[in-house]
């Protein structure tokens, strides 16, 4: 059966792979990046977070995969983030792929570290362009 939501809409169910080296545009192999994080921010990954992460990543190229439980969404996505529906103390696994992952993965591991304080920051205005 497939999963549902809200007015019996389908829902992608990921299909389980194994990580895979990936080609890279100089020919040479990439290993994907991966890391877990636990979501200490008591509100859980709304818009706001979602938001942060998503400004945190536009300055980076490589691609960013979000899976929590059995579900996975793309990184740079606002509505596929908080489709995830991820909530306080929830484990996030955090997949990268492309030369500047280990900066935008730095850059993320900054946020879960401060629990997206900046999502909260008085006069802070959020932006995200929809591409």
């Amino acid at each position: 059966m497939p999963l549902t939501m809200g007015h019996d809409l389908p829902m992608k169910q990921p299909i389980p792979t194994k990580t895979q080296k990936k080609v890279a545009p100089d020919g040479r192999f990439q290993t994907p990046l991966g890391q877990t994080f636990i979501l200490t921010n008591r509100n859980g990954l709304h818009a706001r977070p979602c938001a942060l992460l998503i400004q945190a990543l536009h300055e980076f190229t490589c691609s960013v995969s979000v899976e929590h439980d059995d579900a996975s969404a793309n990184g740079r996505s606002i509505l596929g983030l908080m489709c995830l529906v991820v909530g306080y103390e929830s484990r996030l696994t955090i997949v990268m792929n492309g030369k500047d992952a280990p900066e935008a993965m730095a850059a993320v591991q900054q946020l879960f570290e401060t629990s997206f304080e900046a999502a909260y920051a008085p006069g802070n205005k959020l932006a995200v362009t929809l591409g």
